[in-house]
């Protein structure tokens, strides 16, 4: 009997900079939840929820430990230490992202 392979998300540098701002200030400055901004990107919320622990791991220590080189290199760049202008910066950068995904399904 065969079983139907389940494909797995690859994912982007832009999918990994929206992950990261939401896990380090939520969801609501995006304009979307969690949930939606995963489907918008393709990626199960299951998914986009163990990404949203290997940033914790980074940051505190505490969840998923198996980080991807692609996540470290994103949390180098935009993690803590946060800053205002860094915060703007991450932002602005993760509306681009969703803007540019969202002309593409569109």
């Amino acid at each position: 009997m065969r079983t139907a392979r389940v494909c797995q998300h690859a994912w982007s540098n832009g999918d990994d900079l929206v992950n990261c701002f939401a896990y380090l200030y939520g969801t609501k400055p995006l304009g979307e939840n969690d949930f939606r901004i995963a489907t918008m990107l393709g990626i199960t919320t299951d998914s986009w929820a163990m990404r949203k622990s290997n940033f914790s791991y980074l940051d505190t220590g505490k969840g998923y430990s198996n980080v991807a080189k692609q996540s470290f290199e994103t949390w180098v760049k935009w993690g803590k230490p946060v800053t205002a202008a860094k915060k703007a910066a991450h932002l602005q950068a993760a509306l681009d992202y969703l803007a540019t995904k969202s002309k593409q399904k569109g």
